[in-house]
């Protein structure tokens, strides 16, 4: 379910979409975010359309990976927005928890009366790598932007299409059959190519209007014959 989400958010919301944990989703907005009225009225319509479904969903907007995934989730409230390059800031205060570290290194870090991410970023580094290890330094860098942290984006399947551009307008009701002749055994041998079947066809026919025409058909089960 999370991942045919995270297909649907590529398709509508960021082509730059990946898989976070078992319950969560991260999305690169830095270029679609003015195409819905900014970072908030993206986040609140999002979070919209999930009620619609029956998810509740909080949502964290930072420069960094890390931040929004610590945010998001623990920090109270639907929609956090972090301030450009205020992470630093907006972190301070949560638990060193939210910086996605192992459990072994945040129990050592509460035995030396370090519970917060302000209080780690203040260590010298040298002492906290060898101590906690290169990981926990590594989130760290992370969520204050210090070090990149690539997506893994979720890749949404293409449609399988089979398609016939005209010189001139076709009008004739043979015309039309004689095409969709053509275009039928197309569209079975692309999907006997693929190994797949269809449960849903659509065919669009582009008027001369500019308004398309659209026919769909669903099946009981995957078919290509």
């Amino acid at each position: 379910a999370l991942r045919r989400l995270a297909i649907l958010a590529a398709r509508r919301w960021s082509p730059l979409t990946a898989l976070s944990g078992n319950d969560g989703l991260f999305l690169d907005i830095g270029g679609t975010a003015h195409l819905f009225g900014g970072e908030e009225a993206m986040a609140r319509r999002i979070i919209r359309l999930l009620a619609r479904a029956g998810f509740t969903a909080r949502i964290a907007v930072a420069d960094t990976v890390g931040a929004a995934w610590a945010l998001a989730r623990h920090r109270p409230g639907q929609v956090t927005i972090c301030p450009p390059d205020g992470q630093a800031k907006t972190l301070a205060d949560l638990p060193a928890l939210a910086l996605r570290i192992d459990e072994a290194a945040v129990e050592l870090l509460q035995r030396l009366g370090i519970g917060h991410i302000g209080q780690l970023a203040m260590l010298p580094r040298a002492p906290l790598v060898r101590r906690f290890g290169a990981s926990t330094v590594l989130r760290l860098d992370q969520a204050l932007g210090r070090i990149s942290e690539p997506l893994d984006p979720v890749i949404p399947p293409e449609a399988i299409v089979a398609h016939q551009r005209f010189a001139e307008p076709i009008a004739t009701a043979e015309a039309i059959e004689h095409w969709l002749g053509e275009l039928v055994p197309m569209l079975a041998e692309a999907l006997e190519r693929e190994g797949l079947g269809a449960q849903a066809l659509e065919c669009i026919a582009d008027r001369v209007d500019g308004v398309p025409q659209r026919i769909r058909i669903g099946l009981a089960r995957p078919n290509r014959d």
